[in-house]
């Protein structure tokens, strides 16, 4: 690897880090304001729609556009955003019409943030480093997850909660600064970007890649395994949690960050498992996916979903911590191997915009949350958990055997219908 990615890398690990500080503090912000899982499910679903809007965007930026450029001012539009935050909790003026906003300003510029920064990872490496780039980049952010959390309880035993957000606008001034001065070189092996001169126009841009995704048999079951845990699973670790550990465990701020940091390590332990050692091949022939990976990707739901069940029995914040680890293991293992296989396999001027198709499938969390919100209303939230963990492990699985993913090799480019 490139001294320019590891400077990026660790950076980008510090950045992360103040994140999931910021998400263990907003997050207590709002079960502390709200009154209901679908109060909290509503506010967050209607202010991701501006969020998903702007995603339609974001991939064609990080193709057309210089992708230092949009990372940089990404992550000062962030900084800036957690500095007003901090102000506004350390003063009492936070209400949940100001979380909404907030939330709406920082996702849509994490929208522009995310396909640029994973597209721009593959400029600082060569080609044949490429597939661990993206394990690096991808366990970067949970890393972050891990140490976030963990330095989020540490503050708040000493300090109020608007010190997390102080703490989370200091974490992006490594990257800020190695950004101005990093020049990253232009891939050989990839055309050069079209012309800016013409503003993206976000429905064909995004039709291309969905055209190209849908296409292709075993690109469109991964796709599809990341749409269905965005609806199935991840709304019961993000847009719910907090509350699970309030209500259902009766736990305060410091648990939640300790439920939070198990699913940090579990992230961690699976993008770990996606590295491979160096191979002898020489530069640019070994360009290969880690060992037995399409089987991995088939079994993924189903430690995803059996965990979300688990996760449903759990009494204890440490039990939960257990399961949740579990669970984030199965979903680092897909979200990172889909995101091999995009880098791996497609068309560098398509990159971007997959990324953002990606991305915007993931962003389909907090509406899936709302219909959860609703359900609270009728089934106890630990029934819905089993029921939905598996209705994903049982759909997910059988969706990509089909697509015969187990036998596949995922660094080869696939034909239209070709599977």
């Amino acid at each position: 690897m490139s001294r320019p990615f590891w400077l990026f890398w660790f950076f980008e690990n510090i950045s992360v880090a103040g994140r999931w500080m910021m998400e263990i503090a907003g997050g207590w912000l709002v079960a502390r304001l709200a009154d209901s899982a679908a109060q909290v499910a509503s506010l967050i679903s209607i202010a991701s729609i501006p969020v998903l809007v702007s995603m339609a965007w974001a991939g064609q930026v990080a193709d057309r556009y210089d992708r230092r450029r949009t990372v940089l001012l990404t992550e000062v539009l962030a900084c800036v955003l957690a500095v007003v935050s901090a102000i506004m909790v350390h003063a009492e003026l936070a209400t949940l019409l100001a979380v909404a906003v907030w939330f709406v300003l920082h996702g849509v510029v994490d929208a522009f943030n995310r396909p640029a920064k994973q597209a721009l990872s593959a400029e600082l490496v060569e080609r044949h480093q490429l597939s661990n780039a993206v394990a690096m980049l991808g366990m970067s952010g949970f890393l972050g997850r891990l140490v976030g959390p963990a330095l989020a309880a540490a503050i708040l035993t000493v300090g109020p909660l608007s010190l997390v957000f102080f703490a989370d606008a200091v974490s992006y001034l490594p990257l800020v600064v190695l950004l101005v001065v990093l020049r990253p070189r232009p891939r050989l092996d990839s055309p050069p970007p079209p012309p800016p001169e013409v503003a993206p126009r976000a429905a064909p841009a995004l039709g291309a890649a969905l055209r190209f995704a849908w296409a292709r048999p075993r690109m469109r079951a991964t796709f599809g395994a990341v749409g269905l845990i965005a609806v199935c699973a991840l709304p019961f670790q993000n847009v719910f949690l907090p509350l699970f550990v309030k209500d259902a465990l009766r736990g305060s701020a410091r648990d939640l960050a300790l439920v939070l940091t198990g699913a940090g390590f579990g992230s961690l332990l699976g993008y770990v498992s996606l590295l491979r050692g160096r191979s002898s091949m020489g530069p640019g022939l070994a360009v290969t996916a880690p060992r037995w990976a399409g089987m991995r990707l088939v079994c993924a739901p189903l430690v995803v979903g059996l965990a979300q069940v688990g996760l449903s029995y759990s009494t204890s914040p440490l039990g939960a911590a257990v399961m949740l680890a579990i669970s984030s293991f199965g979903i680092a293992t897909l979200a990172g191997l889909t995101l091999m296989f995009i880098q791996l396999t497609c068309p560098q001027d398509l990159q971007g915009r997959l990324l953002g198709l990606h991305n915007i499938l993931f962003a389909v969390v907090p509406p899936a949350g709302i219909v959860m919100g609703m359900l609270t209303h009728y089934v106890e939230l630990r029934v819905s958990m089993r029921f939905f963990g598996l209705l994903f492990a049982g759909v997910s699985t059988a969706w990509l055997l089909l697509a015969r993913i187990g036998s596949a090799d995922l660094t080869r480019a696939e034909g239209n219908g070709v599977v």
